[in-house]
């Protein structure tokens, strides 16, 4: 009965990468922009890409930065 009635919508079922190791990743190029190197979105998504060791969208990205301001 429980499986059910569970609400399963709107949740973030296939992420790549947890909310804070998405927020670790960010806080590395954050530190890295602050110190006076230039970071691109380019340089950010490509990072990613390496970083979970696939092909991702760019909108997906896009969400990423969204969801963490």
């Amino acid at each position: 009965m429980d499986a059910l009635l569970q609400e399963t919508r709107g949740c973030r079922h296939r992420e790549y990468m947890t909310y804070e190791e998405e927020k670790a990743f960010l806080k590395r190029h954050i530190e890295d922009a602050q110190a006076g190197e230039f970071v691109t979105v380019n340089q950010l998504f490509e990072a990613y890409q390496k970083e979970i060791g696939r092909i991702s969208t760019r909108d997906g990205f896009y969400y990423l930065l969204k969801r963490h301001g």
